[in-house]
């Protein structure tokens, strides 16, 4: 199978049962809008085959709206499954998200959710990428970000827009140009740090030590 990749517009399944986009290889999705209409159908659907390459079941989504009556995004057994972004909703009563199944490698880091309680972004805890969970944000809505437990360092921008991260390291090198990054726990660094953004980067060690 060949790969797909989708930017832009608009794919609807209107049909029972059927997904918008059934990716049995590569499918890279950064925008656009996907929707399942007809009961029992997802968004997007991803599986795997033992196929000697042929059929990889990868799904990378950084982008894009997802919309289905029921589960929004499945990913079958063995496939590998990345979320760095995106809006994904259900109008299904007591409907995951996210449907993994087993021995699926599995990275959610992001994302807004709409038609669910946090419970129901995906029906795994282990779905997530280490250290990020479902919760509220403080306008109300379901996100997944890097939990309080998880949070080395907090980086706020120039407007007082905050970034959570899970390493100094992560935070130093994403951080927009003219942010303050602070530490929010003690650390041991194995190897140096530096910022990527110019003008630099603030950091405040906000009472931690850096070992």
């Amino acid at each position: 199978y060949g790969n797909l990749t989708v930017s832009g517009g608009t794919i609807v399944q209107p049909s029972e049962g059927r997904a918008a986009i059934a990716n049995n290889h590569i499918a890279k999705i950064t925008g656009g809008q996907i929707e399942a209409q007809g009961e029992n159908g997802q968004a997007v659907y991803s599986r795997y085959f033992d196929t000697k390459g042929a059929n990889k079941g990868e799904l990378t989504i950084s982008g894009g709206t997802f919309k289905s009556t029921g589960t929004v995004i499945q990913a079958q057994k063995g496939s590998n499954l990345s979320v760095t972004a995106g809006t994904f909703e259900t109008s299904g009563e007591d409907s995951y998200i996210f449907e993994v199944q087993d021995d699926v490698t599995s990275s959610i880091k992001s994302g807004t959710y709409k038609g669910v309680t946090a419970d129901k972004v995906a029906n795994k805890e282990d779905a997530f990428a280490e250290g990020y969970a479902p919760q509220q944000d403080k306008d109300g809505n379901i996100v997944v970000d890097v939990t309080e437990e998880s949070t080395v360092a907090i980086a706020t921008d120039r407007e007082g827009n905050t970034v959570r991260y899970t390493s100094l390291s992560s935070a130093l090198k994403n951080a927009a140009a003219g942010s303050a990054v602070s530490l929010q726990k003690d650390i041991t660094l194995t190897s140096g740090v530096a910022t990527e953004k110019a003008p630099g980067i603030t950091l405040d060690l906000n009472g931690h030590n850096i070992d």
